[in-house]
C-alpha cells in the first residue's frame, strides 16, 4: 500500500485543542502542556506555538481523529469564534 501525503495545515496548539474538544476530547492544562483525553486516547500538545508537521502527524495518530474530521472540527470552531 502506498502512503498518502496530506497537505500540512498551519495550526496552533490552542486551535488544535479546540478542534479536539469539538471531537469529544476533554482538555486540561498540565504546566506547559495541554492534555486531551477521550477514552483510552491521550494527546499532549505544547501550550503555545504552531505545531510543526511532525507534531501535527503525531496529533492525528495519537487522537485517532482523521485528517478530514479534524479539519471539519476546526472549521466549526472557527465559525463559532
Amino acid at each position: 500500500m502506498r502512503a498518502v501525503t496530506l497537505p500540512f495545515v498551519a495550526l496552533s496548539a490552542e486551535e488544535a485543542a479546540c478542534a479536539l474538544r469539538r471531537a469529544g476530547f476533554q482538555a486540561r492544562n498540565a504546566g506547559d502542556r495541554i492534555v486531551l483525553e477521550r477514552g483510552h486516547r491521550i494527546v499532549e500538545l505544547p501550550a503555545t506555538g504552531v505545531l510543526d508537521p511532525d507534531a501535527f502527524r503525531a496529533l492525528l495518530r495519537a487522537s485517532g481523529v482523521g485528517y478530514v474530521k479534524l479539519l471539519d472540527s476546526l472549521a466549526t470552531t472557527q465559525e463559532e469564534g
